[in-house]
């Protein structure tokens, strides 16, 4: 903290947690390791660097000290919708797997009950690095998402909102 060192940073599942401007040094590592470090994501922050929402991957550890910037900006208002992973087993997650979502809206018509309702056509973006790719949910008011992606719904009309990931695959638990 503020150049003190800080002894057993991490939790259980290698998890630590940064301020802005601060830095982790990790020692005691043996040469040859491999590790990978991702950003557990703030649907208020957009991560800039790296580009890839993975993170840095395959990386081995040597004599040299290696840094690995991270670098944030914040995001513009809207709704957002992240898929994270938690890992529990002690393999990696498939980064590539894509999770599919619905977005419905409340409707609440005059003398019938609110429900709510699909909605087609919303616009959203996903944004690797310094890249933004624009999507819209289907007929079926579908979006899909990759691990740790977060998708960012611009132009909603005001109201309330209900995300719902739909359980397709035995490998995770939603």
């Amino acid at each position: 903290d503020e150049g003190n060192p800080v002894e057993g940073a991490t939790d259980e599942n290698g998890n630590f947690t940064l301020k802005p401007g601060q830095a982790a040094l990790f020692t005691g590592i043996e040469t040859g390791t491999v590790y990978n470090v991702s950003e557990i994501g703030d649907p208020d922050y957009v991560q800039v660097v790296p580009s890839s929402a993975e993170g840095y991957t395959d990386k081995t550890v040597t004599d040299a000290v290696e840094v690995l910037p991270f670098v944030n900006r914040e995001a513009e208002g809207g709704l957002s919708v992240t898929k994270r992973l938690v890992n529990s087993d002690g393999e990696a997650p498939l980064e590539q797997k894509e999770f599919t979502f619905v977005l419905r809206k409340l409707e609440e018509e005059p003398d019938a009950e609110a429900t709510y309702e699909l909605v087609e056509g919303a616009v959203y973006s996903l944004e690797t690095g310094t890249s933004q790719y624009t999507y819209a949910t289907d007929s079926e008011g579908k979006f899909t998402l990759k691990a740790n992606e977060t998708a960012r719904f611009t132009g909603l009309p005001a109201g309330d909102y209900q995300v719902e990931e739909l359980q397709g695959s035995l490998e995770y638990i939603a």
